[in-house]
């Protein structure tokens, strides 16, 4: 419709010729189905953060320890965040922390309830987890587990999160 609107005023043959052939040029990208790209060869699809199913899916998102190196003998707070991925509020959920030493052996262990539930894509944390450092200095592991209360839990995968820290 544009090249007739926008049509030259002296009709030469060679006006006429490209008009003709844009036109038809243009006509046939409707005509001919669209080409599908191959998928790109050797790059990995990120698939961890797609949206969850018709339930509540909680996940545990982030763990961070205040101060992030603590020194012996002293206190430090653990912070636990969780994601809700689905389309539905949770319910109320709890988050059990672990401390392990670098043999797998229990230091320390408690677990903090929250208060509310989360709706859809919402971020939150059962508040922090105070903890006594361990008496030595060395490596350890922050292991977050999460429980539902009072919801089912589309996919108990993604509800255990692990951190290593160093004690000074």
């Amino acid at each position: 419709m544009i090249l007739f609107v926008n049509a030259p005023r002296r009709r030469s043959r060679r006006a006429l010729l490209v008009a003709g052939s844009v036109l038809l040029l243009s006509l046939s990208f409707l005509w001919l189905p669209p080409r599908r790209k191959s998928p790109v060869v050797g790059i990995a699809r990120d698939t961890t953060w797609a949206r969850a199913g018709m339930m509540a899916d909680l996940m545990l998102s982030g763990i961070e320890i205040l101060p992030s190196t603590p020194a012996a003998g002293e206190s430090y707070a653990v912070h636990v965040f969780v994601l809700n991925r689905g389309v539905l509020s949770s319910g109320r959920y709890a988050v059990r922390l672990t401390v392990f030493n670098a043999g797998g052996e229990v230091l320390h262990q408690v677990v903090s309830s929250s208060s509310s539930s989360l709706d859809p894509g919402g971020i939150g944390s059962p508040g922090p987890l105070r903890i006594l450092a361990a008496g030595l200095p060395g490596e350890y592991v922050a292991e977050a587990v999460l429980l539902a209360e009072d919801y089912q839990d589309e996919q108990a995968s993604n509800n255990t999160l692990r951190a290593k820290f160093a004690v000074e």
